[in-house]
């Protein structure tokens, strides 16, 4: 270090001030408490554009004359002036702007030689250039605010220790807090403890394998509404590529949620509309064979049965003479009549069963009691001791409008069907209510008997199908044909070894 008090040393060290004083980048003024300019570098000049010969004459009033008119605001330039001389202790930093648009940082202390303020050191530095980047700086970050701020999705970003330092206009209204109750603040000081630590582990996750995370879930806002929701969020680096934060946009998806659930639930719909439609459609194709089938069948059937019948009705009045030449005192021959008798009976019954299924007439409906017509028919059915009948759940005032002629024909099908059921003995129930709410008389005939297998139960109403010996599997079509045809639904259910039930509706008075 240079020695003061050597006259070389003190020299050296003038000289290495006035080289310092010269070389910095601010203009330096140095001014005495009597207003005279004491010192100042060329810089000084140069920032001011002051002629060399203002400055040598050390005038401060004339130098400040000089600067004022280049100022945009003069005025406070001279009173922040005034203000410092008059208060020789006070230090000031402020900026001062030109009328060409420059801008300078001005720094101000007082001169002191041990405890003596002697003067006043004015330094100027021009950071116009600094002010311009600043000022574009401001303009973009303003841009960019309102730009996520017109982004209706919430939108946030954090720095690498996990603190908000932004977000937009719709992550406020997501939280229900404002931007000063966020910037600054971590996810814990704004969410409860086990949201906070789910979204911390998240971030630390995305920081250390970078990249772009996204994830679903459900969020409340702040309205307390519930929403489906999908977090994208990716890492950024800084200028010199170190991790710097993160990013995050939440998107509500709950409207397209609710789309994909409803074209879930629709697709669901379709599949079971196309299976219920394609069923409907087997069945009507079904049930279109079924009649072309019976359409064909009743017309053969119409052309032999009477065929068929005048044989018969000779043979009966043959076994007729016969039983009376013959006369009953032979067992054996008695035998051979009975059972040439139940032949004929059969065949005659077949062919009845023929007829009717052929010759099915339109109805001619009218008002009949239910009670009277059933008690009519059970006459023309025979019931066999080992039967139990019972005829106690009939309404006594129920009626329906049906052709009673096919109600009869109908009736004794079933009670035949019944009675066969049960070859043991067993007990055969006939029931009529009025259906509820409705203009529609329920009639159920129910046999204890050996029931309907299940591969079977879907071939009942199929014509030729028949489990009887001697049977031709025309009566429950025949019965299906005249239900229908009277206005009315017939429904069976069964189980083997348990019994048959077989529901019939008809239109009430």
């Amino acid at each position: 270090m240079p020695d003061p008090a050597d006259p070389d040393d003190s020299h050296s060290l003038l000289s290495l001030l006035a080289s310092i004083f010269e070389s910095t980048a601010d203009g330096i003024l140095v001014v005495d408490t009597s207003g005279r300019i004491v010192a100042s570098n060329r810089q000084f000049a140069v920032l001011w554009n002051i002629p060399e010969e203002l400055i040598l004459r050390k005038n401060d009033g004339l130098l400040l004359d000089f600067i004022r008119d280049q100022l945009s605001d003069s005025d406070g330039f001279m009173e922040k002036v005034t203000y410092l001389y008059d208060h020789p202790e006070q230090e000031s930093r402020d900026l001062i702007r030109f009328k060409d648009e420059r801008v300078f940082e001005r720094y101000s202390c007082p001169q002191r030689l041990g405890q003596a303020i002697i003067g006043r050191v004015w330094s100027f530095r021009d950071i116009t250039k600094q002010q311009d980047s600043e000022n574009r700086l401001r303009e973009t970050a303003h841009f960019l605010q309102r730009l996520i701020d017109a982004i209706p999705s919430p939108i946030f970003y954090k720095d690498v220790q996990g603190v908000y330092r932004g977000c937009n206009q719709a992550f406020e209204a997501y939280l229900g807090l404002p931007t000063n109750s966020i910037i600054g603040r971590s996810v814990y000081d704004i969410a409860p403890r086990e949201l906070a630590d789910n979204y911390h582990e998240k971030d630390r996750q995305l920081f250390e394998q970078g990249g772009v995370q996204k994830y679903e879930t459900a969020v409340r806002y702040a309205d307390g509404s519930i929403h489906d929701v999908m977090f994208h969020k990716a890492a950024f680096t800084t200028i010199e590529g170190k991790l710097g934060g993160l990013v995050g946009v939440i998107l509500d998806i709950t409207e397209r949620k609710r789309a994909e659930e409803a074209v879930t639930e629709m697709n669901g719909n379709l599949e079971q509309l196309v299976h219920e439609k394609t069923k409907q459609l087997h069945e009507a194709n079904e049930e279109l064979v079924r009649k072309e089938k019976l359409a064909i069948l009743g017309r053969i059937i119409g052309s032999i049965g009477h065929d068929l019948r005048n044989p018969l009705c000779i043979m009966d009045s043959a076994l007729n003479l016969l039983r009376e030449d013959l006369g009953t005192t032979d067992p054996a021959i008695q035998e051979y009549l009975d059972k040439l008798r139940q032949g004929i009976e059969t065949s005659n019954r077949i062919i009845t069963d023929l007829l009717d299924f052929a010759r099915t007439r339109p109805p001619q409906r009218s008002v009949i009691r239910l009670i009277p017509a059933i008690k009519e028919n059970l006459e023309s059915c025979p019931i066999p001791r080992t039967i139990e009948l019972d005829l106690t759940q009939l309404d006594p005032a129920l009626t329906v409008m049906v052709d009673p002629l096919q109600l009869g024909q109908i009736l004794r099908n079933l009670i035949t069907n019944a009675v066969q059921a049960m070859p043991s003995g067993g007990r055969l129930v006939i029931s009529a209510n009025a259906a509820a709410g409705r203009s529609m008389v329920n009639l159920v005939i129910r046999d204890t008997g050996i029931g309907i297998s299940a591969k079977n139960m879907t071939k009942l109403f199929h014509p030729l199908f028949t489990t009887k010996e001697m049977g031709m599997g025309l009566g429950l079509v025949t019965v299906q044909n005249l239900v229908h045809a009277n206005g009315g639904t017939i429904g069976i259910s069964s189980r083997e070894g348990i019994g048959t039930s077989v529901t019939l509706e008809f239109p009430g008075e």
